[in-house]
Protein backbone atom coordinates (compact mmCIF):
# COMPACT_ATOMS: atom_id res chain seq x y z
CA UNK A 1 0.00 0.00 0.00
CA UNK A 2 1.81 3.18 -1.08
CA UNK A 3 4.98 1.32 -0.46
CA UNK A 4 3.87 0.08 3.03
CA UNK A 5 2.32 -2.49 4.83
CA UNK A 6 -0.88 -3.70 6.34
CA UNK A 7 -1.30 -6.51 8.64
CA UNK A 8 -4.25 -8.54 9.17
CA UNK A 9 -5.13 -11.91 11.18
CA UNK A 10 -6.85 -14.53 8.87
CA UNK A 11 -9.05 -17.20 10.81
CA UNK A 12 -10.98 -20.00 8.76
CA UNK A 13 -14.24 -21.92 10.47
CA UNK A 14 -13.49 -25.12 12.43
CA UNK A 15 -14.20 -28.06 10.47
CA UNK A 16 -17.10 -28.82 13.38
CA UNK A 17 -19.47 -26.56 11.49
CA UNK A 18 -19.88 -29.13 8.56
CA UNK A 19 -18.25 -26.68 6.04
CA UNK A 20 -15.54 -27.79 3.69
CA UNK A 21 -15.16 -24.04 1.99
CA UNK A 22 -14.80 -22.42 0.03
CA UNK A 23 -15.76 -19.87 2.69
CA UNK A 24 -17.32 -16.47 2.51
CA UNK A 25 -14.84 -13.98 4.10
CA UNK A 26 -15.59 -10.99 6.29
CA UNK A 27 -13.12 -8.58 6.87
CA UNK A 28 -13.04 -6.77 10.29
CA UNK A 29 -12.69 -3.20 10.86
CA UNK A 30 -11.35 -1.40 14.07
CA UNK A 31 -11.93 2.24 15.06
CA UNK A 32 -9.42 5.10 16.26
CA UNK A 33 -7.93 3.37 19.18
CA UNK A 34 -8.68 -0.22 18.46
CA UNK A 35 -6.75 -2.92 16.78
CA UNK A 36 -7.79 -6.87 14.98
CA UNK A 37 -6.61 -8.79 18.22
CA UNK A 38 -9.57 -7.10 20.00
CA UNK A 39 -11.68 -9.02 17.45
CA UNK A 40 -10.89 -12.25 18.78
CA UNK A 41 -14.16 -12.95 20.32
CA UNK A 42 -16.31 -11.29 17.71
CA UNK A 43 -14.24 -13.39 15.29
CA UNK A 44 -15.78 -16.13 16.71
CA UNK A 45 -19.34 -15.36 16.31
CA UNK A 46 -18.79 -15.37 12.15
CA UNK A 47 -16.55 -18.29 12.48
CA UNK A 48 -19.61 -20.07 14.31
CA UNK A 49 -21.65 -19.52 11.02
CA UNK A 50 -19.10 -20.77 8.75
CA UNK A 51 -17.68 -17.28 7.55
CA UNK A 52 -13.52 -16.86 7.71
CA UNK A 53 -12.53 -13.30 9.36
CA UNK A 54 -9.67 -11.15 8.27
CA UNK A 55 -9.18 -8.55 11.12
CA UNK A 56 -7.20 -5.80 9.94
CA UNK A 57 -4.76 -3.09 11.13
CA UNK A 58 -5.29 -0.26 8.81
CA UNK A 59 -3.22 3.25 8.62
CA UNK A 60 -3.47 4.62 12.57
CA UNK A 61 -4.27 0.94 14.12
CA UNK A 62 -2.11 -1.48 15.37
CA UNK A 63 0.95 -2.77 13.77
CA UNK A 64 0.23 -0.57 11.00
CA UNK A 65 -0.36 2.11 12.93
CA UNK A 66 3.21 1.87 14.05
CA UNK A 67 4.37 3.00 10.39
CA UNK A 68 1.21 4.91 8.95
CA UNK A 69 -0.85 7.33 9.98
CA UNK A 70 -4.66 7.95 9.70
CA UNK A 71 -5.56 8.60 6.36
CA UNK A 72 -8.90 8.89 4.68
CA UNK A 73 -8.66 6.15 1.65
CA UNK A 74 -9.20 3.18 3.50
CA UNK A 75 -10.15 1.28 0.94
CA UNK A 76 -6.20 1.20 -0.07
CA UNK A 77 -5.59 -0.92 2.90
CA UNK A 78 -8.77 -3.09 2.16
CA UNK A 79 -7.77 -4.07 -1.69
CA UNK A 80 -4.41 -4.20 -0.14
CA UNK A 81 -5.38 -6.98 2.07
CA UNK A 82 -7.99 -8.45 -0.17
CA UNK A 83 -4.77 -8.49 -2.92
CA UNK A 84 -2.68 -10.46 0.19
CA UNK A 85 -5.25 -13.15 -0.08
CA UNK A 86 -6.45 -13.90 -3.25
CA UNK A 87 -6.35 -17.09 -4.98
CA UNK A 88 -6.48 -19.13 -1.43
CA UNK A 89 -8.65 -22.25 -2.04
CA UNK A 90 -9.93 -21.95 0.88
CA UNK A 91 -11.91 -18.26 0.44
CA UNK A 92 -14.76 -17.44 -1.84
CA UNK A 93 -13.55 -14.50 -3.50
CA UNK A 94 -17.42 -13.51 -4.85
CA UNK A 95 -18.32 -13.60 -1.10
CA UNK A 96 -16.73 -11.05 0.47
CA UNK A 97 -17.67 -8.84 3.33
CA UNK A 98 -16.84 -5.80 6.30
CA UNK A 99 -17.93 -5.13 9.03
CA UNK A 100 -16.42 -1.60 10.70
CA UNK A 101 -16.83 -0.86 14.72
CA UNK A 102 -16.67 2.76 15.88
CA UNK A 103 -14.16 4.68 13.23
CA UNK A 104 -14.29 1.52 11.74
CA UNK A 105 -17.96 2.36 10.81
CA UNK A 106 -16.67 5.19 8.70
CA UNK A 107 -14.23 3.18 7.10
CA UNK A 108 -16.18 0.26 5.99
CA UNK A 109 -18.48 2.61 4.14
CA UNK A 110 -15.42 4.15 2.33
CA UNK A 111 -14.07 1.05 1.79
CA UNK A 112 -17.33 -0.51 -0.19
CA UNK A 113 -18.04 2.80 -1.65
CA UNK A 114 -14.78 2.41 -4.12
CA UNK A 115 -13.65 -1.65 -3.85
CA UNK A 116 -15.97 -3.95 -5.63
CA UNK A 117 -15.38 -6.97 -3.99
CA UNK A 118 -16.79 -5.50 -0.71
CA UNK A 119 -20.60 -7.71 -1.39
CA UNK A 120 -22.29 -6.66 1.84
CA UNK A 121 -21.26 -4.20 4.55
CA UNK A 122 -22.13 -3.05 8.00
CA UNK A 123 -21.31 -0.69 10.62
CA UNK A 124 -21.71 0.16 14.44
CA UNK A 125 -21.62 3.49 15.94
CA UNK A 126 -19.56 4.59 12.56
CA UNK A 127 -19.40 8.73 12.34
CA UNK A 128 -20.75 10.08 8.85
CA UNK A 129 -18.13 13.47 9.34
CA UNK A 130 -15.17 12.81 12.42
CA UNK A 131 -14.88 16.39 13.05
CA UNK A 132 -19.05 17.00 14.24
CA UNK A 133 -19.19 17.54 17.50
CA UNK A 134 -15.48 17.43 18.13
CA UNK A 135 -15.91 20.16 21.22
CA UNK A 136 -18.53 17.30 22.69
CA UNK A 137 -15.95 14.41 21.89
CA UNK A 138 -13.94 12.96 25.37
CA UNK A 139 -11.18 14.95 25.69
CA UNK A 140 -9.26 11.69 25.54
CA UNK A 141 -10.82 10.85 21.94
CA UNK A 142 -9.43 14.02 21.23
CA UNK A 143 -6.09 13.58 22.33
CA UNK A 144 -6.09 10.21 20.27
CA UNK A 145 -6.81 11.76 17.21
CA UNK A 146 -3.88 13.39 17.56
CA UNK A 147 -1.69 11.15 17.99
CA UNK A 148 -3.11 8.65 15.49
CA UNK A 149 -3.27 11.24 12.67
CA UNK A 150 0.02 12.42 13.50
CA UNK A 151 -1.25 16.28 14.30
CA UNK A 152 1.03 19.05 15.84
CA UNK A 153 -2.04 20.12 17.74
CA UNK A 154 -5.49 19.66 18.44
CA UNK A 155 -6.34 22.12 15.74
CA UNK A 156 -4.84 20.22 13.01
CA UNK A 157 -6.02 16.72 14.44
CA UNK A 158 -9.61 18.42 14.17
CA UNK A 159 -8.61 19.24 10.64
CA UNK A 160 -7.24 16.45 9.37
CA UNK A 161 -10.33 14.72 11.14
CA UNK A 162 -12.74 16.81 8.90
CA UNK A 163 -10.96 14.72 5.74
CA UNK A 164 -13.01 11.34 7.29
CA UNK A 165 -16.70 12.85 5.73
CA UNK A 166 -18.84 10.76 3.51
CA UNK A 167 -20.22 13.61 1.70
CA UNK A 168 -20.27 12.23 -1.61
CA UNK A 169 -18.80 8.96 -0.66
CA UNK A 170 -22.03 7.24 0.84
CA UNK A 171 -24.23 7.54 -1.69
CA UNK A 172 -21.69 5.04 -4.05
CA UNK A 173 -22.28 2.23 -1.88
CA UNK A 174 -24.05 -0.09 -4.10
CA UNK A 175 -23.98 -3.60 -1.64
CA UNK A 176 -26.29 -4.05 0.85
CA UNK A 177 -26.04 -2.00 3.86
CA UNK A 178 -26.91 -2.37 7.55
CA UNK A 179 -25.72 0.54 10.13
CA UNK A 180 -26.29 -0.11 13.96
CA UNK A 181 -25.57 1.87 17.27
CA UNK A 182 -26.77 2.86 20.88
CA UNK A 183 -28.73 5.60 21.81
CA UNK A 184 -26.44 5.93 24.82
CA UNK A 185 -23.38 6.47 22.52
CA UNK A 186 -21.47 9.42 24.18
CA UNK A 187 -18.58 9.02 22.08
CA UNK A 188 -20.29 9.69 18.36
CA UNK A 189 -23.45 10.44 18.52
CA UNK A 190 -26.23 8.20 17.04
CA UNK A 191 -27.55 10.74 14.99
CA UNK A 192 -23.81 10.71 13.04
CA UNK A 193 -24.27 7.01 12.57
CA UNK A 194 -27.61 7.56 11.12
CA UNK A 195 -26.87 10.23 8.89
CA UNK A 196 -24.41 7.09 7.53
CA UNK A 197 -27.71 5.14 7.16
CA UNK A 198 -29.55 7.52 5.77
CA UNK A 199 -26.62 8.54 2.46
CA UNK A 200 -26.33 4.74 1.98
CA UNK A 201 -29.21 3.62 -0.46
CA UNK A 202 -31.17 1.24 0.81
CA UNK A 203 -29.57 0.78 4.47
CA UNK A 204 -30.82 -0.60 6.98
CA UNK A 205 -31.27 1.09 10.67
CA UNK A 206 -31.18 -0.14 13.51
CA UNK A 207 -30.93 1.82 17.03
CA UNK A 208 -30.54 -0.07 20.68
CA UNK A 209 -32.23 2.58 23.04
CA UNK A 210 -30.08 0.57 25.60
CA UNK A 211 -26.38 1.33 24.16
CA UNK A 212 -23.41 2.87 24.54
CA UNK A 213 -20.90 3.50 22.17
CA UNK A 214 -20.44 0.13 19.08
CA UNK A 215 -22.89 -0.84 21.56
CA UNK A 216 -19.85 -2.75 23.86
CA UNK A 217 -22.80 -2.78 26.84
CA UNK A 218 -24.93 -5.21 24.82
CA UNK A 219 -22.65 -7.51 22.84
CA UNK A 220 -25.15 -10.59 22.88
CA UNK A 221 -27.56 -7.92 21.19
CA UNK A 222 -25.55 -6.76 18.41
CA UNK A 223 -23.10 -9.37 17.37
CA UNK A 224 -25.54 -12.23 16.38
CA UNK A 225 -27.61 -9.37 15.09
CA UNK A 226 -24.77 -8.66 12.89
CA UNK A 227 -23.09 -11.80 11.94
CA UNK A 228 -26.52 -12.89 10.89
CA UNK A 229 -27.58 -10.31 8.73
CA UNK A 230 -23.97 -10.79 7.08
CA UNK A 231 -24.41 -14.51 6.86
CA UNK A 232 -27.32 -14.17 5.04
CA UNK A 233 -26.29 -11.56 2.22
CA UNK A 234 -23.68 -13.38 1.61
CA UNK A 235 -25.34 -16.65 1.63
CA UNK A 236 -27.64 -15.17 -1.38
CA UNK A 237 -24.64 -14.10 -3.39
CA UNK A 238 -23.80 -16.20 -6.37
Amino acid sequence: MDGGTVVANLRRPPTATGGRGPFPLVVLIPGLDSTKEEFFCWESVFLERGMATLSLDGPGQGETGLRMDIRPEYELAVGAILDAVAGRPELDADRIGAVGVSLGGHYVVRAAAFEPRIRALAGVSGPYDFSAGWDAMPALTRETVVHHTGASSEAQARTRAAELNLDGVAERVTAPCLVVTGRRDRVIAWEQTERIADAVPGAEWVLFEDGTHVCNNIPYKYRPLVADWMHGRLSRVH
